[in-house]
């Protein structure tokens, strides 16, 4: 089973400033925080303020050669969340045939935001996110107990731990300071790259 989504923010995580668009279930006020990569939240961005590009963007060649060819999207479906990773479907119809096609969240969602295809998030990704919640609640308060212990005083030039994000965390981000952030990169700035 499967619940409509739809996207209601691309954010900044403030934290490690990587992007997260934001999905929120039509039923009830969740939200599905998806950490991408910048090209791709690029290509939401784009989708979302419905900027027109000179040359097409690879999600744009995409759709424009699934219109010629007579496929259409019918739903992207997050399906699935294994050790941190998102999973997503595409569902297109072609010559009277249904396929499935295996896709990242973030094309599955720049895709869907170019055609108005339907965004589900299935039952099992929310389970997952509930637990994956609860676990970090649990070592939240273990944190907050160990941190009321005095500790000894760190060494110079000690690294200082790096704050884990949250979700509060990215909805406290302004959408102007990913703008900039994604108008400033260089490509040497990816850390994955493919």
């Amino acid at each position: 089973m499967a619940k409509r989504a739809e996207v209601s923010a691309l954010a900044m995580d403030p934290n490690h400033k990587v992007p997260v668009v934001l999905l929120r279930l039509d039923d009830d006020e969740r939200f599905v925080p998806i950490w991408i990569g910048l090209m791709e939240a690029s290509a939401i961005l784009l989708a979302i303020e419905g900027v027109e590009v000179q040359r097409p963007m690879t999600h744009d060649l995409l759709v424009r050669v699934m219109e010629a060819t007579g496929v259409e999207v019918t739903r992207v479906e997050v399906n699935d969340l294994q050790d941190g990773t998102y999973f997503a479907e595409l569902t297109v119809q072609a010559g009277g045939e249904q396929h499935v096609i295996d896709s990242r969240p973030s094309d599955a969602i720049a895709i869907a935001l170019r055609t108005e295809a339907p965004i589900y998030v299935h039952d099992r990704v929310l389970e997952k996110i509930e637990v994956e919640d609860e676990e970090k609640t649990d070592e939240e308060e273990a944190a907050s107990a160990e941190a009321a212990e005095p500790e000894p005083a760190a060494e110079d030039g000690a690294d200082e731990p790096r704050p884990v994000p949250t979700l509060a965390g990215v909805l406290d981000a302004d959408e102007d300071e990913m703008r900039k952030l994604l108008e400033q990169l260089s490509p040497d700035d990816f850390k994955y790259k493919q």
